[in-house]
């Protein structure tokens, strides 16, 4: 059976507040344990997959990949992990639409500094992360 489970970002307090089971936020009330109100908290899910090191993937994390450019320089891909309705890509002027856990709009790093310019906007399902590393979240690191 697939474990359920949740983190929230308390908005008024701008901290992270550990995983929680769906048993957990079930069977107890997690707002007496956190405080505050069900509206202060931006909530969460579990992937149900690992980055490379182990680590769990929840929404709202950014995962990054290393690769290389057509001039085989390192190149540093970084994605947030989406959970919703998004466009695969497969066609440009006819877009096609796909549900589930995606890698939302790519950004490309080179030497440290992120690369702008007309990349692609398309996002890609999340179906494995042995690729992968977290290195951040949206609400900690932010979007550069």
């Amino acid at each position: 059976m697939k474990e359920l489970k949740f983190r929230a970002w308390h908005k008024g307090n701008k901290r992270m507040v550990c995983p929680m089971t769906l048993s957990f936020l079930c069977h107890e009330n997690p707002l007496w344990v956190l405080g505050g109100h069900v509206e202060d908290y931006e909530w969460m899910q579990y992937t149900g997959l690992k980055d490379k090191n182990g680590k769990e993937i929840y929404e709202g994390d950014i995962v990054a990949h290393l690769g290389k450019d057509i001039a085989g320089h390192t190149i540093e891909s970084r994605y947030p992990v989406c959970f919703g309705k998004y466009d695969n890509g497969e066609g440009y002027e006819d877009a096609v639409y796909s549900n589930g856990w995606y890698l939302g709009q790519e950004q490309f790093f080179r030497a440290g500094k992120r690369e702008t310019g007309g990349w692609e906007t398309r996002c890609a399902p999340l179906t494995e992360a042995k690729h992968l590393e977290i290195i951040g979240n949206i609400y900690e690191q932010g979007k550069e």
